[in-house]
């Protein structure tokens, strides 16, 4: 709706009037564009676009503005030959050295024939107004226009605000690649041509005659980023077969608690366009479906991912089953594309479990992840690559909660998408294991070459994480490719807002990583093995740089036992006292 917008002030700004305008069928009327900034001008260059189907153009005289000057240059170009079909474009420039006109007031008067009912906008496209050095002025605003044809439908503006994309002034779009054209909300779902490029999400808004009453009217709307809620195509709410009057207001979403006005608010059918203000105590139901979230702001709270208006385990059971994932998704609270640990801490948690409170002394504290002691072993005929991920905390007194780790990798040497096809094995390492119980331990593939595990934390009373780097896990993932980089990188900056301490509501800042060099050696590729008389030879090609460590067990032994370590030779001889043995040859790059 409003077009042009500079970050800074702007030099003009304009209106059309009546918006919208209200006609009866067959009837003539007129469209005024008024300058509403005392500023001087030579004229503009003006396109409007309208729908041809519910009104066409009559006339056009220029406005107050021009009594009396030297306009030289008047022209109205409606569709073809001089213009596209459905256009209108309408030029009007003052002659004469120095002479201007200036605002605010009347620059234009559109007669239209309202020629059928319905619903069409007048948006004004490719505007110049000309400054007094007949060069066309930067940032000038506007608000297209629109018009109604008929009885039976009335309208409103409304402002709303969800809790999950909201940033502190305005909410998140970062749905746009996501978001369906269809409505998911209602039986009658509305369809866009276009995902506006403010568009938040969809939302579904419900008239009825009582507090709590059954819908009489209900319509799939479009919450914008600024709040301001729209019906489809329009720059406001437009509820066909709504007589004009006053009405109870629900609004819903998929994955927040619905919102209730207390009072009936307008909707009309001609005139200004009323605004109700639902972020507001004043018309709003405070108790029910919204939450304080700065002086007199509301808004509709986040967490309810089955939509039933409940939040509980049924929601965490919904975002433990699409952690780590990227869709249009239910356990997306906060509407960013991607179901990551904040959703549920920030988001579900605290309004699941509103007697939490902030700690009052929270330790603050930053996070180092890292890795160590890889190794490769043979097992059958795979080579499987595994190494430690590593944590170590900043301050004392730090408690793990919910968290994440991203790592991408060479598919190349792993293959694709790793935690799908179930190349990986995760076990909790030295730090964790005591307390995994208290742990949900999530892996998913994040893209086809970056790896996503989740620890939720449920308990109370987290591990405490040592200054000194501790194992957390324990990876394997078998090599397909060898000789080559592994790839492995950590994905600080998605991770750096996705770990927190175990009270629920300290996150660890700042989040860094070590990086990771590591190359996949050939080793133990090519293990041979010769028997003598008393003794067992193992051979292997070495890799230079790698250090290695055999393993035996035999029948009456089947638990693996460490024979040799840190070999920086590639071979080794056994006196074996059992009459069957079995070896193992790990390859390390001595890294710690």
């Amino acid at each position: 709706m409003l077009a042009l917008i500079s970050c800074g002030a702007f030099a003009a700004s304009l209106s059309l009037n009546p918006n919208p305008a209200t006609p009866t069928q067959g009837q003539n009327f007129i469209v005024s564009l008024n300058l509403d900034t005392a500023i001087q001008t030579r004229g503009y260059s003006i396109r409007f676009k309208y729908d041809t189907s519910v009104i066409s153009y009559v006339s056009a005289v220029r406005g107050s503005l021009f009594n009396g000057l030297n306009v030289g240059w008047w022209r109205a170009f409606n569709g073809l030959p001089n213009e596209e079909p459905g256009y209108l474009r309408i030029e009007c420039i003052i002659f004469g050295v120095g002479v201007n006109t200036t605002g605010a007031g009347n620059l234009l008067n559109i007669t239209f024939n309202a020629t059928n009912q319905g619903y069409t906008g007048i948006d004004l496209y490719n505007l110049k107004l000309y400054g007094t050095d007949a060069i066309p002025m930067a940032d000038v605003i506007w608000n297209d226009g629109s018009v109604i044809i008929g009885s039976g439908a009335s309208y409103a503006s409304a402002m709303a605000l969800l809790e999950g994309p909201f940033n502190g002034s305005t909410m998140n779009c970062m749905l746009q690649d996501k978001i369906p054209i269809s409505s998911p909300l209602g039986s009658y779902p509305d369809t866009l041509r276009t995902i506006p490029a403010d568009m938040v999400d969809w939302v579904l808004l419900e008239l009825s005659a009582s507090q709590g009453g059954s819908a009489l009217y209900s319509q799939s709307a479009i919450l914008h980023s600024n709040g301001s809620v729209t019906s489809p195509f329009k720059p406001y709410i437009l509820i066909p077969g709504a007589p004009q009057g006053s009405y109870y207001l629900k609004l819903k979403h998929r994955n927040h608690l619905s919102l209730n006005s207390i009072v009936p608010l307008q909707f009309v059918s001609s005139g200004s366009v009323p605004i109700h203000d639902l972020r507001s105590s004043f018309i709003i139901d405070t108790n029910s479906g919204v939450k304080n979230i700065s002086g007199n702001l509301w808004a509709m709270i986040s967490g309810d991912a089955n939509n039933d208006a409940q939040i509980n385990l049924a929601d965490r059971d919904i975002w433990l089953s699409e952690a780590g994932t990227s869709d249009y998704l239910a356990a997306d609270f906060d509407l960013d594309g991607v179901v990551m640990p904040n959703d549920i801490v920030e988001n579900w948690h605290l309004n699941a479990y509103p007697f939490f409170l902030p700690p009052t002394n929270p330790v603050s504290s930053s996070l180092h992840f890292s890795t160590a002691n890889f190794s490769i072993s043979e097992e059958g005929d795979q080579h499987i690559l595994s190494f430690d991920l590593m944590l170590a905390a900043g301050s004392q007194g730090s408690s793990l909660g919910t968290g994440a780790f991203v790592l991408g990798y060479n598919p190349l040497v792993f293959g694709s998408n790793i935690a799908a096809a179930g190349n990986l094995a995760i076990t909790a390492g030295s730090l964790l294991s005591p307390r995994i119980g208290d742990y949900t331990i999530i892996s998913r593939d994040l893209s086809d070459s970056r790896l996503i595990v989740i620890y939720e934390f449920s308990g109370s009373i987290g591990v405490s994480v040592p200054l000194s780097a501790s194992q957390l896990f324990r990876i394997s993932i078998p090599i397909q490719g060898f000789d080559l980089p592994s790839g492995f990188t950590f994905e600080v900056p998605i991770m750096q807002t996705q770990q927190y301490q175990a009270d629920y509501f300290s996150q660890f800042s700042p989040v860094t990583a070590a990086a990771i060099n590591e190359i996949i050696p050939s080793a133990p590729v090519s293990l041979a093995i010769a028997t003598a008389e008393d003794s067992i030879e193992l051979s292997w090609a070495a890799t230079p740089g790698y250090i290695y460590n055999v393993y035996g067990s035999s029948p009456l032994a089947p638990e693996w036992q460490l024979l040799a370590s840190e070999l920086e030779t590639n071979s080794w001889i056994d006196y074996p006292a059992a009459s069957i043995m079995y070896y193992r040859v790990t390859a390390n790059s001595g890294r710690q």
